[in-house]
């Protein structure tokens, strides 16, 4: 199924359109060593994000089971398209130990950096609050 939601530029259509491809998902079913993934026709928990000047996307663990179509989540993939990122605005990703008391990885949303790691139950992500720069 193509994605429908209105708003979304045939652009960003396309690329989720080849982000659940056949050979996207050979691509990863090679690179990560789990076979048989699926796609979710649906976009369930998928789609595009945008968080604005001085915003953030707290510590938060995603949902496993996608009960509609009685499926497990396996990889989570993050595409970058912030262009002229500084390091100093934060907005990181972070990873997290599983009790939340340490942050174990932070990734920078560079532009074009393409994230992709397995989801695990106790899988803890936080983006950054961004610095007061960036509020206009």
């Amino acid at each position: 199924m193509s994605p429908t939601k209105s708003g979304f530029p045939d652009a960003a259509k396309n690329i989720l359109n080849a982000l659940n491809s056949y050979e996207m998902l050979n691509y990863l079913e090679t690179l990560t060593g789990i076979n048989g993934l699926i796609p979710d026709p649906y976009f369930h928990g998928a789609g595009l994000q945008q968080t604005m000047n001085g915003g953030s996307l707290g510590i938060h663990i995603d949902f496993n089971k996608y009960e509609k179509l009685k499926l497990d989540r396996r990889l989570n993939i993050l595409i970058y398209l912030n262009k002229d990122w500084n390091e100093e605005w934060g907005g990181h990703l972070e990873l997290w130990n599983n009790n939340m008391t340490k942050c174990v990885k932070k990734i920078a949303p560079e532009f074009n950096r393409c994230v992709i790691f397995p989801h695990q139950i106790f899988l803890i992500m936080d983006f950054q609050t961004l610095f007061d720069a960036l509020k206009e």
